[in-house]
């Protein structure tokens, strides 16, 4: 989608070309009722002074009223259609946004800021949508005012059309001048405005850390840094936009002058045919040719601010997508690694030459300090990410010819960090399975040992809740947990499911844990004894390398990485 930004915009307004064709009539509609009017008005003067026809004076002034009404009419449907396909047109476009962030690679937006990605969803596309309508109403209807008037100015007078038309284009080059020296201050306003709410984003998320750690003042300092960058460009563009148009209009103002001097000296030496009436006109067309051109000005200003968001559109659009395979696999047999290497950033590798086989049906522990990639490989498992080198092999097929969806279908995970949207803790419950009952979700509770606090609220079921909602870190993973007991799958996937729960429930979870994870591959995470000792395989990483594999009593007497950790983490929790 590497086009430019005229052709960008063009092809999602291909869609509504029929409509755009209708205000494109209307346009010439609207410019034609403005072009009979100033005529009008000089038979209407002319017929004023000449006294033996006064009735004319009054079929003239009515003629005026009707083209006026006329001229309104289109212009209100050009406006209307204008602002529709623009509003069609930013829909199209944040849903083509949305969808593209959807099936982006992960890695790709890790290098982006998600407050600059929701900064292009939001306010770029708005510029955008603003730049279509300025476009249709403005430039259409003002191009096509400036051909038409021009022509009827030569017909009544070349000699004046001749002086309108060589001091015109002096408005057009302060306009394009000014323009193309402020095309990077709008580059760098999207930048910054970009920037901004990727740092407000940042700071609101994490508003806890920053006040903990007494960081307030370090907050409002680099926000207000960033903020006086983004102030200086908005100064600057709002300076380049104020001076386009006043430097039009004065332009052609002086050009009105000079029509107008001019056109009474030619009368009065009866150097041109024109009446008091036909100067009349002819003014009335100077004023309507010259007027476009200080909207065009504007036009332009606004087409400066949305090229700008379009590149940064367009660079949301190029995300490179997930490359999917296209096996739809019905089961999970042995998952291998077969030397895989990965890293988040180019050179700074955090999986290292990793081999292991997990059985199916086998119960297998990770640990190992924090960052040495044990989440990492639940990443690579669950195809969030590529690996950088080597292969994962799911009974025997790589894991890069699996599709996606038909993998994630088969898996289940909870994880450390929970994630609850706004909606009723009844929703939240059943977004692992939709078609979920009451009856059913309340069961999963009843499992999870969530109903407790679930039934202690107002509204039990039906309460709403958000991450921001006030409920605690443990009451949100059991919420988490509900919607893994709601829906079960062949893998299990428990990264710190239990981290942030009671020591009480998290043994009754346990057992629920226990029984699903019979006869299905399981794969824990947890720094807790009783999540790891009981394993089957214990896989032991350091540094982005497996070091040791085996059952916790073999590694014990091993006295190597995993005694380590088990002297220094797990001695004193042993019951």
């Amino acid at each position: 989608m590497k086009n430019s930004p005229i052709k960008f915009m063009l092809m999602y307004m291909k869609k509504y070309a029929f409509i755009l064709s209708i205000a494109f009539l209307c346009s010439i509609f609207y410019v034609a009722g403005n072009i009979f009017i100033p005529i009008v008005s000089g038979y209407a003067l002319d017929a004023m002074l000449d006294v033996t026809h006064p009735e004319l004076v009054f079929k003239y002034i009515s003629y005026i009223l009707i083209l006026m009404a006329l001229a309104s009419l289109f212009y209100w449907v050009l406006s209307y259609l204008a602002s529709f396909v623009s509003y069609k047109i930013a829909k199209n476009m944040r849903d083509d946004a949305f969808k593209k962030i959807i099936i982006t690679k992960m890695d790709t937006l890790d290098k982006m800021k998600h407050g600059d990605i929701m900064s292009i969803l939001i306010t770029d596309i708005t510029i955008i949508q603003d730049g279509i309508i300025q476009t249709f109403i403005q430039f259409f209807s003002g191009f096509f005012t400036i051909v038409a008037t021009l022509v009827m100015m030569f017909i009544f007078s070349w000699e004046l059309a001749l002086i309108v038309f060589f001091l015109t284009p002096l408005s057009l080059i302060v306009s394009y001048t000014i323009a193309k020296g402020t095309a990077k201050t709008f580059t760098l306003q999207s930048k910054y405005r970009g920037k901004l709410s990727a740092l407000a984003n940042e700071y609101i998320e994490n508003q806890k850390v920053v006040v903990a750690n007494h960081h307030q003042e370090q907050a409002e300092k680099k926000f207000d840094e960033v903020a006086k960058v983004l102030k200086k460009h908005d100064m600057k563009a709002s300076f380049y936009s104020s001076i386009i148009n006043p430097s039009t209009r004065l332009i052609n103002l002086i050009i009105y002058g000079v029509v107008c001097v001019v056109g009474a000296i030619f009368i009065k030496n009866e150097m041109i045919a024109l009446t008091t009436g036909g100067l009349m006109t002819y003014l009335m067309f100077t004023n309507n040719y010259t007027n476009p051109f200080n909207e065009i000005s504007e036009v332009i200003s606004e087409l400066q601010t949305a090229y700008a968001s379009s590149k940064r559109v367009q660079t949301l659009l190029n995300f490179e997508e997930v490359d999917d395979g296209e096996i739809n696999i019905e089961a999970i047999g042995d998952l291998v690694f077969d030397h895989v290497n990965f890293s988040y950033v180019e050179g700074k590798p955090i999986i290292k030459d990793m081999s292991f086989k997990i059985e199916k049906g086998s119960h297998v522990a990770i640990v190992g300090k924090t960052g040495c990639g044990k989440t990492t490989l639940i990443n690579l498992i669950m195809k969030f990410y590529d690996v950088t080198s080597g292969h994962i092999y799911i009974d025997g097929t790589d894991i890069k010819e699996v599709n996606a969806h038909a993998l994630r279908e088969l898996i289940g995970m909870v994880l450390q960090d929970t994630w609850i949207f706004h909606g009723t803790i009844l929703d939240n419950v059943r977004y692992a399975n939709e078609n979920a009952t009451l009856e059913m979700v309340k069961e999963a509770s009843e499992l999870s040992g969530a109903s407790y606090f679930i039934e202690q609220m107002e509204k039990g079921y039906e309460t709403i809740v958000s991450n921001s909602s006030g409920l605690s870190a443990g009451q949100k993973q059991l919420l988490c947990i509900d919607r893994l007991i709601l829906k079960p799958k062949e893998m299990l996937i428990l990264d710190e499911a239990t981290s942030n729960i009671d020591t009480v429930n998290e043994k009754l979870i346990q057992k629920d844990f226990d029984e699903m994870m019979k006869g299905k591959t399981s794969i824990v995470i947890a720094h807790r004894l009783q999540t790891i000792i009981n394993s089957d395989k214990i896989l032991v990483l350091d540094d982005g390398r497996l070091v040791e594999e085996g059952n916790h009593h073999d590694l014990l007497a091993k006295k190597g990485e995993y005694y380590k950790l088990y002297m220094t983490q797990f001695a004193h929790s042993e019951n």
